[in-house]
């Protein structure tokens, strides 16, 4: 269970464990860097090697399920991401999967029902205020964790902000609106840890370009 944060004098990170492997790249690559963590490649592109002009990159990958699972080759994943309109979340989590999987939520009856199915809710960085207040006031003091999702390095950015908030006690909605970098990297390396059993990562469509954009707000990851 995680516990509230506090800000101090930043300490050294050794791995930088705020930013460490936080950024899962939705273009299906393999990237090298600190932030970097696995590729995410749609089931249909697993079917079909090839038939976009690339293979799937090698290795364990996300797999964001957009056909049916049953008949997939043989792969490693290490996360299934599943994004249904709301009705269909029960199906969702009834899905048979080898693997732990990220299901997109947008109700809190849904963010419970995924969480108790032991399972990581996925909160998207457009969200409204109060949606991710909600959905934060359950994963803050969860044991799963949950997974982001986000368009750039703003969206990053607001999702970092939101969950320091949450784990300090402090206002979410604001730090949703107007999220401050300067904080977040004052956040020190064993709370740093603590935040990113909360936050497990976050999936983004060009991650080399989101870890470009964070250094340019000051979330570079230290030597």
């Amino acid at each position: 269970m995680a516990t509230f944060l506090t800000l101090g004098v930043p300490e050294p990170r050794a791995g930088d464990p705020l930013l460490a492997r936080l950024l899962d790249d939705r273009a299906g690559r393999r990237l090298a860097g600190p932030l970097h963590a696995h590729p995410v490649v749609l089931a249909s592109r697993l079917s079909r090697p090839g038939a976009d002009g690339g293979a799937p990159a090698a290795g364990p990958v996300v797999v964001e399920l957009d056909v049916d699972p049953a008949g997939l080759p043989e792969h490693t994943a290490v996360r299934y991401t599943l994004r249904p309109p709301p009705e269909q979340v029960p199906d969702a989590l009834a899905v048979d999967l080898p693997s732990p999987r990220a299901v997109r939520v947008s109700v809190l009856t849904d963010v419970h029902r995924v969480e108790a199915a032991g399972h990581h809710p996925q909160l998207d960085a457009d969200a409204d205020p109060a949606t991710v207040a909600d959905f934060l006031a359950v994963l803050a003091h969860s044991p799963v964790g949950f997974i982001a999702r986000a368009d750039d390095a703003a969206g990053v950015l607001r999702v970092l902000a939101a969950t320091v908030a949450a784990l300090r006690g402090d206002d979410v909605r604001t730090a949703w609106r107007a999220p401050d970098a300067a904080r977040v990297r004052a956040v020190p390396a064993p709370a740093a840890k603590a935040l990113r059993e909360v936050l497990l990562s976050v999936e983004v469509p060009d991650a080399s370009r989101v870890a470009a954009d964070l250094a340019e707000a000051g979330l570079e990851p230290l030597p």
